[in-house]
């Protein structure tokens, strides 16, 4: 189907070997077979990766490693994070007629930095779980008939961001008082700056 045109492959290297190895003929011979027919197949591949240290993730072959250019992409900078996290949560929640306050955004978006810039974690928080905090927050406070508050979020946070985060944690408990605490951090930097 992607003949002549661009194949979009999000975390490649969740293929397993055999998957890689039939996408590896394709590429290298420019057909595949399906049920008995040879087809032509040209296109370019443009695919995502998961980092190695993820679960559920298998090394990609040298051979197929070696027809792609890997182009690394660094964490977003507090910025780039907030803006991502209330674009995102606006998509979510409009159908509610909802918008994530700036507040959220910005604890959230402080957290992420402060825990993915600590040298003691392994893993940092996903984006993709800290929309899912600031959503869930809001979405139960909508379903109380309130306003969210920062303790909804934090609520979330760290039920979302204790499977995420990897770190030098010797049991959970440690990890969600470390969370906590960044959380803290967070909105005591969120307060002093929304002040001047």
């Amino acid at each position: 189907m992607a003949h002549g045109g661009i194949l979009i492959l999000d975390e490649i290297n969740r293929l397993n070997p055999y998957s890689q190895a039939a996408l590896l003929q394709v590429l290298q011979e420019h057909y595949v077979f399906i049920r008995g027919f040879k087809i032509r197949s040209d296109f370019l591949v443009i695919a995502t990766s998961n980092p190695s240290e993820y679960s559920g993730v298998y090394e990609l072959s040298e051979a197929l490693a070696d027809r792609m250019k890997v182009v690394e992409i660094p964490y977003p900078d507090k910025d780039l994070l907030k803006s991502i996290l209330s674009w995102k949560s606006g998509l979510y929640m409009e159908h509610l007629g909802l918008k994530a306050p700036d507040a959220l955004t910005e604890v959230t978006a402080t957290f992420m930095t402060l825990v993915s810039q600590d040298s003691n974690i392994e893993v940092g928080p996903s984006i993709r779980s800290a929309i899912y905090a600031i959503t869930t927050a809001m979405s139960k406070a909508w379903l109380e008939g309130r306003e969210v508050s920062l303790n909804d979020l934090k609520r979330e946070i760290i039920s979302n961001m204790v499977n995420v985060v990897r770190g030098n944690f010797a049991n959970e408990t440690e990890k969600r008082d470390y969370l906590s605490r960044k959380f803290d951090e967070a909105v005591m930097m969120y307060r002093r700056y929304s002040r001047r």
